[in-house]
């Protein structure tokens, strides 16, 4: 069986990645699958929302799915590693905050998303008697 080739080598945030062909086939999957799902969550969630709305509806709606979607899609490598490095597991936080924006009109849409990438864990044990030592045994 012939060795594989590698294909691409890239820097990924001060890292170099190589990537032969399977690996690429993979990730290009992965990627067109997470796509798929976050396209469907946000036509399931947005399609048709009851109602009557003064300021907060239905195209807002839309608007945050895709905001978080993509913030989702953005740090996917980033949670994939975290969690794969995680001991206890992994916490992901999506923040939305609505406003009135102060120059147009509409809702100032303000989405985050939050999470530990690397657990630092340190410490230091000492020991201090502040009387002198013996000197001879």
């Amino acid at each position: 069986m012939p060795e594989e080739q590698t294909i691409v080598t890239f820097k990924h945030k001060d890292k170099e990645v190589i990537l032969t062909e399977n690996q690429l086939d993979e990730v290009a999957d992965m990627a067109t699958f997470a796509g798929d799902v976050i396209k469907d969550a946000i036509e399931d969630n947005t399609k048709e929302i009851p109602g009557n709305f003064i300021h907060i509806g239905p195209k807002i709606a839309h608007q945050i799915s895709r905001d978080i979607a993509a913030l989702l899609r953005e740090n996917l490598g980033d949670i994939d590693v975290a969690y794969t490095e995680s001991e206890d597991g992994l916490s992901v936080a999506f923040t939305l905050k609505l406003s009135t924006p102060k120059n147009a009109d509409g809702v100032k849409i303000e989405t985050g998303i939050n999470f530990v990438k690397e657990r630092v864990k340190m410490g230091r044990v000492s020991v201090v008697d502040e009387k002198q030592g013996k000197l001879f045994d």
